[in-house]
């Protein structure tokens, strides 16, 4: 997107083109009909950085060839999304803008690498759960009825019995697990391809335990979707398609992410509570 644009006259929208890889990866990730419980449009506002938006109906009069548009002129405008698509596409578009204006906030470019991309999108990630917890748990909710799995919306917001943080994770046909470290003076954790397994130090608590965590397994889903190898001129095909990987996690993952929720939610409330994770080599 630029960061070297002017701010008054940047503006994010997205291609609803359906190009082989497009659309492959939105039947992976969305769902054509429509569906009960999602309407993006009853959000309430959301805080990402300075910038302060809510998501309103678009008329195909709005876009130019594009389904999502946020313009960072005054930071606290709207943001359109097409009103024409099924809901589950709508909250594809409206993942995929979160995504940029969490990119945007974080000052990332056409020559950020996908360390910066990595962590941009965790720390973001829970940075909007902590500066706008309404919209956190209602959006949760309703990607927990997109996808089939109810209670998300509950972890969101700190609610129900602590679940226990899964033994591994899924990213297309790859499996990874989670291994507890000893506490070590250059890494906090470790996404380890060779023996298939996320490497987190045992010491880590509450909301970085967290970010740590979600950065992690973003190394492995940018793996698993082809795009961890960012070169300066791959970054706007790393922008639209690290989106729709992020939803197929988790979508795959909702063990893990009610987890990952909670675990954030309740960060706050005790940060001195010890992590409640896998057994060593538990699959």
């Amino acid at each position: 997107m630029g960061q070297e644009a002017d701010a008054h006259q940047q503006r994010e929208e997205y291609d609803t083109g359906h190009s082989s890889w497009y659309a492959s990866a939105n039947r992976l990730a969305t769902v054509e009909s429509r569906m009960p419980g999602i309407d993006i449009f009853a959000l309430p506002s959301f805080r990402v950085g300075p910038y302060v938006t809510q998501i309103v109906p678009g008329e195909p009069h709005e876009f130019k060839r594009r389904g999502a548009q946020l313009q960072y002129v005054h930071g606290h405008e709207p943001a359109r999304i097409a009103a024409w698509v099924p809901p589950g596409r709508q909250l594809e578009l409206l993942v995929r803008l979160i995504v940029s204006l969490i990119h945007y906030r974080s000052g990332i470019n056409n020559k950020s690498n996908e360390e910066s991309l990595t962590h941009s999108v965790a720390t973001g990630l829970a940075e909007l759960a902590q500066n706008s917890p309404e919209f956190w748990v209602q959006f949760n909710a309703m990607m927990g009825d997109h996808f089939g799995r109810r209670g998300w919306g509950l972890r969101a917001a700190g609610q129900g019995a602590t679940p226990v943080q899964p033994a591994r994770v899924v990213a297309g046909d790859e499996a990874f697990r989670f291994v507890r470290i000893k506490e070590t003076a250059t890494y906090w954790a470790w996404c380890n391809f060779n023996e298939r397994r996320i490497e987190i130090v045992e010491t880590l608590r509450g909301a970085n335990l967290c970010v740590i965590v979600m950065h992690e397994c973003l190394h492995l889903i940018h793996w698993a979707a082809g795009i961890d190898k960012v070169k300066v001129a791959g970054t706007r095909e790393f922008m639209r398609k690290q989106p729709a990987a992020l939803l197929r996690f988790w979508r795959d993952n909702p063990r893990f992410w009610a987890w990952w929720l909670h675990t954030l939610a309740t960060a706050q409330a005790a940060p001195t509570v010890a992590p409640a994770w896998p057994e060593r080599g538990r699959a």
